[in-house]
Formats: structure tokens, C-alpha cells, sequence
């Protein structure tokens, strides 16, 4: 696949978040504001205890950091297609480059991790699939811990917890990326 010109999906991204908002993840050790989506289609927000989260099941991904630094599975299976950028996929012991054009379908269960190299970022399409029997987890000493369980192990506060992952609306966004 060749990759179109990297700016063009950033800027579709942006324009797409001026007029629908987005659902921006924070990275719990570093502040960071690591991952934004924005869903395509009807627009669906549900409260959890990570805070406001979409729950449409298509979106772009705008992903400016890594992961959190433990492996995760999501609650759902999912396809996902790099458009622009790239990251590291860990999986395990396996770390492996992803670019433009590298997709995937990926169960419930599956765990990783997305790294993303210094000063890069990936762009993707993301499809979210059927709600598997698990729920969200992470991998601690390899074992699937509930992630409420994995934080307050870690005497994470539920208010830092909910603090994770907050809607942005089209007028934040707006006055976040004038131009």
C-alpha cells in the first residue's frame, strides 16, 4: 500500500474532531494525552469507571504515545488498519513494526501493546467487533487481572481512574487546534 501524504489524515482527523469531538485517552503514569478517536457514524458516549467512553464501534484513532506500559486486551474483538505512521506491536516476548497499510483482525482476548516511537505517532481505522465473554483486563505477571482490580492493586484513586479517558467537545478541540 502506498501511504497517502501523512498531513492529509491528520488533517481529516482534526477536521472530523472540530465537528464531532473526541474521545481522548491519558496515559495514567505520564499525563500524557496519548490517543484520540473519533467515531464515525451515530455518535454513542456510555459512563464508565474510566470515565466517558464511545461506544459507536467504528472510529479513527489519532495515536500520539505509547500504551500504557503493561499489555491489555480490549472487551471486544476488532480489525484494525494503519493508514498513516506506525508503532511497535507487542505482543509477549514479540515487538514488531507496524506501517501503512498493516492491518488485523484481533479477538477479546488477544493482548498488547502499542509503542510508538519519539516524535511519531500512528494513524488508524478502527472497527470494534462482537463483546467477548472477558471484559477489559491487563496483564499482570502474566496473568489477566480486571482492570479496576490491576489500578487499585496500584492504590490509583477511582478519580485518577476516571480521569483517563474523557470526551472532548467539538468546541475544546476547536480552541485546542485553531487552524
Amino acid at each position: 500500500m502506498i501511504e497517502v501524504n501523512s498531513n492529509m489524515w491528520k488533517k481529516l482527523f482534526w477536521y472530523l474532531a472540530k465537528r464531532r469531538g473526541t474521545e481522548t485517552l491519558t496515559n495514567i503514569y505520564t499525563g500524557q494525552e496519548y490517543m484520540h478517536r473519533v467515531f464515525l457514524g451515530r455518535q454513542i458516549f456510555q459512563q464508565g469507571i474510566a470515565g466517558k467512553y464511545g461506544a459507536g464501534r467504528v472510529c479513527f484513532n489519532l495515536i500520539l504515545g505509547s500504551d500504557l506500559p503493561v499489555e491489555h486486551n480490549h472487551p471486544w474483538g476488532y480489525f484494525t488498519l494503519i493508514l498513516s505512521g506506525g508503532y511497535y506491536e507487542v505482543r509477549g516476548e514479540e515487538r514488531k513494526w507496524r506501517g501503512p497499510g498493516w492491518f488485523a483482525w484481533r479477538s477479546h482476548d488477544d493482548f498488547h501493546r502499542v509503542e510508538i516511537p519519539e516524535g511519531g505517532y500512528a494513524m488508524t481505522l478502527f472497527i470494534k467487533g462482537k463483546h467477548g465473554k472477558m471484559g477489559s483486563y491487563f496483564l499482570d505477571e502474566g496473568k489477566p487481572v480486571k482492570d479496576l482490580k490491576f489500578w487499585l492493586r496500584r492504590k490509583v484513586s477511582r478519580d485518577k481512574i476516571g480521569a483517563m479517558i474523557k470526551f472532548k467537545s467539538p468546541e475544546e478541540i476547536t480552541s485546542e487546534h485553531e487552524g
